[in-house]
């Protein structure tokens, strides 16, 4: 439900909270400093898709690409294993 295990995206969402602050700071606003820690996802975004649906689908496929990869890796290994195996045998 949050983005923030994510180094890169963190350090984005990071980037907008302190950025958040600076801008309320520069109006006037009181207590813009605390503004860069409290700032969270929106709960809807875009075309009003549900934020929370978006980070776990986000999730989910990132996790799906990690094993699809290591399936890869797997299969692109035992193949030329097999190769170099029917290699040897030949020899």
């Amino acid at each position: 439900r949050t983005l923030d295990p994510n180094p890169r995206v963190a350090a984005a969402l990071a980037r907008i909270g302190a950025g958040l602050a600076e801008v309320l700071a520069r109006h006037g606003f009181p207590d813009a400093e605390s503004a860069k820690d409290s700032w969270k996802l929106p709960s809807y975004f875009v075309a009003g898709r549900f934020m929370k649906s978006l980070v776990e689908s986000y999730w989910r496929n990132l996790s799906e690409l990690v094993e699809l990869t290591k399936l890869i890796d797997e299969s692109s290994s035992r193949e030329r294993k097999d190769r170099l195996s029917g290699k040897w045998d030949k020899a």
